[in-house]
């Protein structure tokens, strides 16, 4: 059986910079000057993980910084483009790539908070991530709108099951797991987006 656990807006604070600062550099200073929601105000920070892809043309490819990502983008249908071919398996849309980024990180976040439990899951414990495409009017209010269709936002939801297990031990192990989960804070309570202004993007 599944069960729905959340249901998010992805929201994100945009801004535009041309200075040389190093994008990790910057970024903890942003971060460090935010009090996390529910929690003390972050007093330091350190690094775990980077990662970098570029994207060139419009639609046209995208590749990551460690070779895992080489991949041709496909228009989503919602602004234009048509379905994607499933024999073409180098082939997907943003939204895909977000939905399968959130489903396999928040996999890892019940497994560790199972963990701290000292519990383990079953191998075929399963998370579905579903973005939606949404207008959204000024108000944020999510769903159709008149007044500004030209608005899009995304909206999220997870679906958790965990065969053998009771729905109420999946719902509080999920509790548990979107505080662990990185793209569940992502989508959650949003991302700092830094837009920088460049000559020319860099190759890896």
């Amino acid at each position: 059986m599944l069960l729905a656990v959340a249901r998010r807006s992805l929201s994100n604070a945009g801004r535009f910079s041309r200075n040389r600062t190093s994008d990790a550099s910057r970024l903890t200073e942003v971060i460090a000057s935010r009090s996390a929601v529910g929690f003390r105000p972050i007093s330091t920070i350190e690094v775990k993980h980077t990662s970098k892809a570029i994207a060139q043309g419009v639609f046209q490819k995208v590749w990551s910084e460690d070779g895992g990502i080489k991949h041709h983008m496909h228009i989503p249908a919602f602004i234009g483009g048509g379905p994607i071919d499933p024999t073409k398996t180098d082939e997907t849309d943003p939204e895909t790539f977000l939905a399968s980024a959130l489903a396999a990180c928040f996999t890892w976040a019940l497994g560790a908070a199972a963990r701290k439990e000292g519990k383990t899951l079953p191998k075929d414990v399963r998370v579905a991530a579903h973005f939606l495409a949404v207008c959204a009017t000024a108000d944020t209010h999510i769903g159709p709108s008149t007044s500004n269709p030209s608005v899009l936002r995304l909206a999220a939801s997870l679906e958790v099951s965990i065969p053998g297990w009771a729905l109420a031990d999946i719902e509080k192990l999920s509790h548990e797991a979107h505080r662990l989960c990185p793209f569940s804070s992502l989508v959650e309570q949003g991302a700092e987006l830094e837009t920088k202004v460049v000559e020319r993007v860099a190759d890896f």
